[in-house]
Order: C-alpha cells, then sequence, then structure tokens
C-alpha cells in the first residue's frame, strides 16, 4: 500500500515510523478540500489527521480491496499532486 501510494506521489512515513496497521499519507500540496467525502463515495473509508490521510486497513483487507482503494486515491488525486 506504501509503494502504491508512494507512485502516485503521496508520501508515507518510513516503515521504521509508523505501526503495521496505520498508513499515513502526506500530499506534496496538502490535502485537497473534501477529499476523505469524495474518498467515502467510492466506498474508501480513510481520516484525516493534522493535514495528513490516514489509512487503517482491517486485517481482514485483500489485495482487492487495497488495489480499490488505491485506484479511489489515483483518482482524487489526478491532476492535484
Amino acid at each position: 500500500m506504501a509503494d502504491g501510494a508512494a507512485g502516485l506521489g503521496l508520501a508515507p512515513l518510513p516503515a521504521s515510523l509508523r505501526a503495521p496497521h496505520i498508513l499515513g499519507l502526506r500530499p506534496p500540496a496538502g490535502l485537497p478540500t473534501g477529499l476523505v467525502d469524495r474518498l467515502q463515495r467510492d466506498r474508501v473509508y480513510v481520516s484525516e489527521r493534522s493535514g495528513a490521510l490516514r489509512i487503517s486497513p482491517h486485517v481482514w483487507a485483500d489485495e482487492d480491496d487495497l488495489a480499490r482503494c488505491l485506484a479511489a486515491l489515483s483518482g482524487a488525486f489526478r491532476g492535484i499532486t
């Protein structure tokens, strides 16, 4: 997930500084207004914490779920990052 997000231009914390079940992503230009709501419409549930996007995939999230999340992020950030 972190590698895929980095490929979209979103900066994840280094693995040594993050919990294994939470991923924080910081877009270089900041979070666009309404991003969390837009992702929710795509059934991707994230939160915003201190200007970063917080993703907490549960243990039952599978590869298809992660791919869907990355696709929604890609669509949401297209032309922004």
